[in-house]
């Protein structure tokens, strides 16, 4: 199912609030998880059917993901807050995602993730497995719900990636924006390995400090791990 296609209540958990300066050139977040730690103790709040779980399988194996499996009651959210960020030179924001099984060219399977501020105002990302012109989309979000139409990426990507049980392993997506408004979405393997992007301009929300990634009602696991923002104040 379409991302674009539905208005998601994004309900939203988050993490720590602080309001401290911030160091040119900082690691705000570099976030991966483990059997050992809750998500509490890993700083990170779920809302949904979220757990850390290992895949069985010898290529390609992300180890510890964070897991919004597949058959769920309901959409669900998982939070992490940092201190705030406002109109950095740079910011950059990288996470591995992917999928536990299904077919590498199943288009209803999408993950997502969101960068707001505290007041939910910002942005959301998400990729589906497939290529199209909708495999890559972003949206503008308000008070931490997306529009029913995302922004589109004007040419077609190949997204698709084999799961995780096929060896597939994770996408590693990165966003990009500089202190004029302008951002990137990109990642170097899709459209086999010859990378994608898509750029917009928009200085609608400057400031952010939460992470929120995305898990929606589909038929496929969606995973998560190694969630890193960097930026340059």
């Amino acid at each position: 199912m379409k991302v674009s296609a539905i208005v998601r209540p994004l309900l939203v958990l988050v993490v720590l609030g602080f309001g401290q300066s911030l160091c040119q050139g900082k690691t705000m977040v570099n976030a991966t998880f483990s059997a050992k730690n809750s998500f509490a103790k890993l700083g990170w709040k779920p809302a949904g059917a979220w757990d850390i779980f290992k895949y069985k399988t010898s290529k390609k194996n992300p180890g510890w993901v964070a897991r919004f499996p597949a058959n769920p009651p309901s959409d669900g959210t998982l939070t992490k807050k940092f201190p705030v960020v406002k109109n950095p030179k740079q910011l950059t924001l990288s996470v591995d995602l992917g999928w536990g099984w299904g077919a590498a060219n199943q288009g209803s399977d999408a993950d997502g993730f969101m960068l707001v501020n505290s007041q939910g105002n910002g942005y959301a990302f998400a990729v589906h497995r497939t290529q199209a012109t909708w495999a890559v989309q972003w949206a503008k979000v308000v008070n931490y719900v997306a529009p029913a139409q995302w922004n589109w990426s004007p040419r077609t990507i190949d997204a698709g990636i084999p799961s995780v049980l096929d060896g597939g392993g994770l996408e590693h997506v990165v966003v990009t924006r500089n202190a004029k408004g302008h951002w990137t979405f990109s990642c170097k393997t899709w459209n086999n390995n010859a990378g994608g992007k898509v750029t917009f301009k928009s200085t609608a929300t400057n400031s952010f400090s939460k992470i929120i990634l995305l898990g929606w009602k589909n038929f496929d696991d969606e995973v998560y791990n190694h969630i890193v923002l960097k930026v340059k104040k």
